[in-house]
Parts: C-alpha cells; sequence; structure tokens
C-alpha cells in the first residue's frame, strides 16, 4: 500500500513538473521543455499535412515560382514584425505572381504598415554599398544608405544614424535615394544624388551621384514555401504553447523573399567616378505591420566566396513569438538549399549590445557542414523609428566558409530603448506632429499570468501587455545592490515602495521578474554611485541610460589616412583600381 502511494506521488510530481516550462535563458530565450519531442513531431506533422494538403489540390500559385526559377515558390518569414497572413513554413503565398510582389505594394491601414526593399553589396577589394528604404504611412520612409570605397572611406547620409526620411509615398525613396523595380525577379536599380557625409567626421560633406543596376538570374527564395520544415518544427517546439502563442504566431506574419544577383554601376563623389561591381543580395518585405519593439535580437549574415557559393544565414529572436528562429539558405549555381541547423547561439554572441567582431559559427544546408569565420572591417549602426525602437550594427565583413575567402555584411539588431534625441526629432517636418504613429493591439507583449515586478513604478503608466522578465542571478544582484544604495539616499530618491518590493533573502525564479522600463529606473543609482560597473544583463542600462552613440568595433579609418591595402581573412587585397575619372 505506501509503495503503491508512493508511486501515484512520484507520478503526480512528475506530471506537475512536466507542465512547468524551464525557465528562459537571460528572461528571453526558451529551452526544450518536457514535451518538446512530442511537440516537435506534432507540429512537423502539421506542418507536412499542410503542405500535402496544398499539393494535392494543385496550389495555383506554385506556378510563380516555375517562372522565376524558384525551387519551390514564395513565402513569408516572421521576422520583425506583426502582420496578417500565414505562420513561416506554410505553403501560402499572398501575391500570386512576381509581377505582383515586385511592385510597390498598397499599404494597410495600420501606423506600422510596412513595404520594405533591401540590398547588400560587397566584393574581394573591399567595396560594400548597402542601401534599404521601407516605405510607411504618409511618405515616411526608413532610409539607409552606406558606400565603402577603399581609397575614400565609408559614406553615410547625412542624417544618419537617423533613417526617418520623407517623400511622395508612391516609391521606394526620399531625399535624393530612390530604389525602383526594373523587371520582375530580374532588374532593380539604385540612384542617389546628394551630399553625404564621412563615417566618424559629421561635419564632412561630399557630393555624390549613384547609379547602379541590380540583375540576376538566379532562384528567389521566399520564407513561408522553402525554410525546412523539420527545422522550423524544432523551433517551435522550443517555446511555451498556449492558445495566445497560436494566435501570435499566426499574426506575426510579414511576406519577405530574397534573391542574390550582381551590382553594377558608378558612384561619382566630388566628381570623381569609382566603378562599382559588387556581389548582391536583395530583399523585399511587406505586410499588415511591422513592430520593431516586438524584435528582441537577430543575427545574419550575407556571403560570397570566391568559388561562387552565396547565402544569408542568421538566428531570429522576437520573444513573444519564437525566441530561436534558426533561418536561411545557401545558392550555388541556380540551385538553393534551405539551412537545417544554425549553431549560433545569440546569448554567447553580443548580448551586451556589442556584436563580435572576429567569431566563428557552423550551419548545415543540404546535408553538408560549413564553417563561418567572421572579420569585421567596418561596424557603423543607425536606428528605425520614430523612437528609434531598434538600433542595427550593420558589419562590413570579411568571411571564410569552409576555407574559401568571401565577404559580404553580419547585420545585427539589437531592442533600443534609448528613444529618438530631439535633434533629430526637432527637424522633422510640421505635418508629422499630427501623424498617428504607434497604436496598441493584440499582438504586442504579452505578461505570463501569474508573474510580478518586484520594482513596479505604477507613474510609468505601463500597459498590462507589457512583458515581465524573470529575475536571475545576475539581474537579482543588482537590484539588491541598487536598494542598498537607496537605502543610504533621503526623500523621493530613496524609491521606497520599491525597495519595499525586492524580495529578501531570495526571490522565486518562477514568478518574481521585472519590467524593463521599471528596472532601468530602479538601478540607475548604481551608474551614479559607480561609473565603472555596467549591467550585464542584456545592456539594459546602457540602452536607456547613455546617449546613442555610434558603435565603433573596428577603427575608425576615416580618422586617420585610409591605407592602400585591405586585409581580408588572411590576405592582402590591393585597391582593385576600378576608379576611373
Amino acid at each position: 500500500m505506501l509503495g503503491a502511494l508512493l508511486c501515484m506521488a512520484a507520478g503526480t510530481w512528475l506530471f506537475l513538473l512536466s507542465l512547468r516550462a524551464p525557465p528562459r535563458l537571460l528572461g528571453v530565450y526558451s529551452r526544450p521543455g518536457f514535451w518538446y519531442p512530442l511537440k516537435l513531431v506534432l507540429f512537423y506533422l502539421l506542418l507536412r499535412l499542410r503542405h500535402w494538403r496544398e499539393d494535392a489540390g494543385g496550389d495555383e500559385n506554385e506556378g510563380s515560382s516555375s517562372e522565376s526559377g524558384s525551387n519551390s515558390g514564395s513565402s513569408s518569414k516572421a521576422d520583425s514584425g506583426a502582420g496578417v497572413g500565414s505562420a513561416p513554413g506554410q505553403k501560402v503565398k499572398k501575391r500570386p505572381t512576381p509581377e505582383m510582389m515586385e511592385r510597390v505594394q498598397p499599404l494597410s491601414d495600420h501606423p506600422k504598415a510596412i513595404d520594405a526593399v533591401y540590398f547588400s553589396s560587397g566584393n574581394a577589394t573591399g567595396h560594400y554599398l548597402v542601401a534599404a528604404t521601407a516605405r510607411r504611412p504618409k511618405g515616411v520612409i526608413n532610409g539607409l544608405l552606406y558606400l565603402r570605397i577603399p581609397g575614400v572611406g565609408l559614406l553615410q547620409l547625412p542624417k544618419m544614424p537617423d533613417t526617418l526620411l520623407f517623400g511622395d509615398g508612391e516609391h521606394f525613396g526620399a531625399e535624393g535615394l530612390r530604389i525602383t523595380p526594373l523587371e520582375p525577379m530580374a532588374a532593380w536599380r539604385i540612384q542617389y544624388e546628394g551630399p553625404m557625409k564621412m563615417r566618424g567626421s559629421p561635419l564632412s560633406q561630399l557630393q555624390v551621384e549613384l547609379d547602379v543596376t541590380f540583375t540576376s538570374d538566379q532562384p528567389y527564395f521566399h520564407f513561408d514555401t522553402d525554410m525546412d520544415l523539420w527545422t522550423l518544427a524544432r523551433c517551435v517546439a522550443r517555446e511555451p504553447w498556449s492558445p495566445h502563442f497560436f494566435h501570435t504566431l499566426q499574426q506575426a506574419h510579414q511576406s519577405h523573399y530574397e534573391q542574390m544577383g550582381r551590382l553594377e554601376g558608378t558612384a561619382v563623389v566630388d566628381g570623381l567616378a569609382h566603378v562599382l561591381r559588387l556581389h548582391s543580395i536583395r530583399d523585399h518585405s511587406y505586410g499588415y505591420r511591422r513592430e520593431w519593439k516586438l524584435m528582441h535580437r537577430y543575427g545574419l549574415h550575407m556571403f560570397t566566396t570566391e568559388d561562387g557559393l552565396q547565402g544569408n544565414v542568421g538566428v531570429i529572436c522576437q520573444p513573444t513569438v519564437l525566441s530561436q528562429l534558426e533561418m536561411g539558405y545557401v545558392c550555388r549555381g541556380g540551385q538553393i538549399e534551405p539551412v537545417t541547423k544554425v549553431d549560433l547561439l545569440l546569448w554567447q554572441h553580443g548580448e551586451n549590445g556589442h556584436p563580435p567582431t572576429d567569431y566563428a559559427f557552423s550551419f548545415t544546408a543540404g546535408g553538408m557542414e560549413y564553417l563561418v569565420e567572421v572579420t569585421v572591417l567596418e561596424a557603423p549602426e543607425f536606428y528605425i523609428g520614430w523612437e528609434w525602437e531598434t538600433r542595427v550594427v550593420e558589419c562590413m565583413v570579411c568571411f571564410r566558409v569552409n576555407g574559401r575567402k568571401g565577404w559580404g555584411v553580419a547585420e545585427w539588431d539589437y531592442r533600443h530603448h534609448g528613444g529618438r534625441p530631439h535633434i533629430y526629432a526637432s527637424h522633422d517636418p510640421a505635418w508629422t506632429a499630427d501623424l498617428v504613429k504607434d497604436c496598441d493591439d493584440e499582438t504586442g507583449d504579452i505578461s505570463e499570468e501569474g508573474l510580478r515586478c518586484v520594482v513596479h513604478y505604477p507613474e510609468l503608466h505601463l500597459s498590462k501587455r507589457t512583458n515581465v522578465i524573470l529575475l536571475s542571478e545576475r539581474s537579482y544582484s543588482k537590484l539588491l545592490q541598487s536598494k542598498k544604495l537607496r537605502g543610504k539616499l533621503e526623500g523621493e530618491e530613496r524609491h521606497f515602495p520599491q525597495c519595499e518590493g525586492v524580495p529578501v533573502p531570495t526571490y522565486d525564479p518562477h514568478v518574481e521578474g521585472y519590467h524593463r522600463p521599471c528596472y532601468i529606473k530602479f538601478v540607475r543609482v548604481a551608474r551614479k554611485e559607480s561609473k565603472s560597473e555596467r549591467p550585464q544583463e542584456n545592456q539594459i542600462v546602457r540602452d536607456e541610460c547613455e546617449p546613442p552613440q555610434e558603435n565603433h568595433l573596428v577603427q575608425d579609418e576615416s580618422k586617420s589616412e585610409l591605407p592602400q591595402e585591405n586585409h581580408c581573412n588572411g590576405f592582402v587585397i590591393h585597391d582593385s583600381n576600378e576608379s576611373t575619372t
């Protein structure tokens, strides 16, 4: 009898334990739980069944892929925001033909509706070009342009690191920058005419005329239909499941496709012409809305190697949907292979807000393992949104992929809480003051039931949907330190209610946590006491309390005479002499 009772008690304890999701790493990254193997198989079968049904029904949209040479058509990607449509991996296309996909898309009525194009280009001689325009309502454009020419330096738009531009709303362009589709899945044109400044020299001004054309005969990769289903199932099974999770997963969608090609043309800088011949990758995204506030961070690597391999590989962390989405593909000789595994742990690579400058990771695609080594040459950064909701470090790098020399761009994104400085906002057109720039909807950050912010500030007027991050040993230690410091203060600076809320002598790691704004406000006293101390968890206080500044990860070449050689992956690469007058 006693043995039976003990067995029942043990079984009950194991069952209850299995219902509890493991604590997230750093309060952000989900880990596989007790039911992970079963969830993995179930979700994979669900995805496979959906594909079987659509194949049996003869998906009328599949013809668009064969017209452009794609292996399996076009799709969408749960990347940087929420929108209306299917979850990634579902065989659904919102635009049935390349002609419809490649045009300027109608924007939804959401204040953060999105229609964006992006080009990333480079070559072995150290030339790089990055251009992007994201159409928003009322003619607002999130636009950027970088141009790196050996012997000249790294040029950027005058407003950068701010990216808010203002156009007519009808084109991918504003304030001198324009990106135009010429032929579906075959040709685009990038133009710019106006001043640019040298990185590191904000008062410099060089007159630039840029005219380059992207061409491609390569297939395009669409993230809804072309992602590896088992890889997607692994990423979804890792997350805690609930009805709300699947609702958010359904909503967190934008159509997103990419294509490899070449970029050729000229850049005239202060009257001196430079010929550009670059390998390039482009993408096009559109959807109901893109909300950068939902993104914690990501790391993407876009590369070309000397033997013709091209790819885009990385990991995306959007905690309300998928905290570790492994994504990407490689392209060689017109054949595309989706990645099946990306061994890039974000929390071990620049979680403090500073991306690494010399690192390596591996990934698998088409049954082959690739070792990627990265060396950063330049690392400018920019901010996106009315509140500078996100900070992007655009690294121009040298690659080695399985020993083969390569080049390209590594893009690291971080959630930014510091706001948009008044010096930039004060120059916005007067009519922007009347714009509706944000709104609450169901896809916002949702707190898990039962979690409590131990240092809550009612005056911050936080939404009930603001995410609560569970305490870790590091964050708890920081709260105790700040509580001790505030105990020595008097008056309002003591923050007595919040000090009383910090649990002692220990805390419940499953219930007690903090809202980011509340944590930042409470621990700010520690920075006043010791400027040498920096918080280690998610770079929270640095992003909030310090004015934004460019992240100079490598020596700023613009501050000294530029070398005539570029050292890339151990090779000395001489100036290509592509400049002509």
